[in-house]
């Protein structure tokens, strides 16, 4: 009775080298409605899956090219960590447009690598994720 991941675990070791990864990271979230993660980039350029397995969950997504000036949790991510970001509530607050998605239980929403994203639970949700860098040729 191997779950979902453990059975096509050894597909990995099969797949064409450009499939094949690095390095991967994968995490359990769980969380009240409201809860979030803060502006953000995924960590040594690595890109993500997350799959909302309940409730639902709020993806607002910035391209690389306008990191350098969206906001000071990515300047300086210790400065303000205390102190809710009202960019959670109003993504206009943020001088730059971002591309939002709203997940729902059974889909899967990818991160491009050096993206910037932040994600509320809009009600009680779980989910899976997994940060991936890709193996070049």
């Amino acid at each position: 009775s191997d779950d979902f991941l453990t059975k096509w675990r050894g597909l990995r070791f099969m797949a064409p080298s450009l499939l094949q990864f690095i390095f991967y990271f994968r995490w359990l979230f769980m969380g009240p409605a409201g809860s979030y993660s803060r502006l953000h980039v995924d960590p040594a350029g690595s890109a993500a899956w997350n799959a909302c397995l309940e409730g639902s969950k709020r993806f607002v997504f910035f391209e690389p090219s306008v990191m350098h000036d969206l906001h000071e949790d990515l300047s300086n991510p210790a400065a303000c960590r205390h102190l809710f970001p009202e960019y959670v509530v109003d993504p206009k607050l943020i001088c730059h447009n971002g591309l939002e998605i709203v997940a729902s239980a059974g889909d899967v929403v990818y991160a491009p690598p050096r993206w910037p994203h932040f994600v509320e639970n809009l009600e009680a949700s779980l989910s899976v994720t997994e940060n991936f860098v890709r193996r070049h040729p």
